[in-house]
C-alpha cells in the first residue's frame, strides 16, 4: 500500500525533527559524572507517531533517525546501542499502548526502562564482563525519569492535537 503524499511530507519532517533532537543530545550533558544518559527527545516523537499514525510508521522513522544520526554524527557501536533500545522499546510500547490503564507518561517510561535495559545487554555482549550490570541501578532511574517527562511531553501534544 503507498503512502499518501500528506504522510510521505509529515515522515520526512518527524525524521528532520528526529534528526536535529538527536543531534542536540551529542551536544548536552545530561550529568557530566555519569556517561550516556540521554534525555531522548527523539522518543517524543516515537510516542507522537505510535499514538497519531501506528508501529509502522515508528519502524520507519526509528530506522531512518537511527542510521542517518549514525552515519552523520556517531559510529557502527552508537548504531548497535541505538537499534536496541529503540527496537525493545518500541516493542515494549506497542504492547503497553494496548493495556488500557497504561497511559501514555506510563507506556513512555517504560519505553525508557526496556530501552537502557536494551543497552545494557549489548554492552555486556561487547564486553563480556559482569560489571556493566553495575550500572543497571543508574540506568533505571533514568530511563524511569526520562521517559515519563518525554511521555508527558507527547501527551500533552497529542491531547491538543497540536500534531
Amino acid at each position: 500500500m503507498p503512502l499518501p503524499t500528506d504522510k510521505i511530507a509529515k515522515m520526512g519532517l518527524f525524521i528532520c525533527l528526529g534528526m536535529i533532537f538527536s543531534y542536540v543530545e551529542t551536544l548536552v550533558v545530561l550529568v557530566p559524572t555519569i556517561p550516556g544518559i540521554k534525555i531522548g527527545l527523539s522518543n517524543a516523537l516515537v510516542v507522537l507517531l505510535l499514538y497519531s499514525y501506528g508501529i509502522t510508521y515508528c519502524i520507519l522513522f526509528q530506522l531512518c533517525r537511527i542510521l542517518l544520526s549514525s552515519l552523520l554524527f556517531g559510529n557502527l557501536f552508537g548504531c548497535l546501542f541505538s537499534l536496541a533500545g529503540a527496537g525493545i522499546s518500541l516493542l515494549i510500547m506497542y504492547l503497553l499502548k494496548k493495556v488500557k490503564w497504561i497511559d501514555v507518561p506510563g507506556n513512555s517510561m517504560f519505553g525508557g526502562i526496556f530501552h537502557n535495559i536494551a543497552q545494557l545487554f549489548v554492552a555486556y555482549a561487547l564486553v563480556q564482563n559482569t560489571t556493566v550490570f553495575y550500572y543497571f541501578p543508574v540506568l533505571l532511574f533514568s530511563g524511569a525519569l526520562t521517559g515519563y517527562a518525554i511521555g508527558w511531553i507527547g501527551e500533552f501534544i497529542l491531547k491538543r492535537r497540536l500534531l
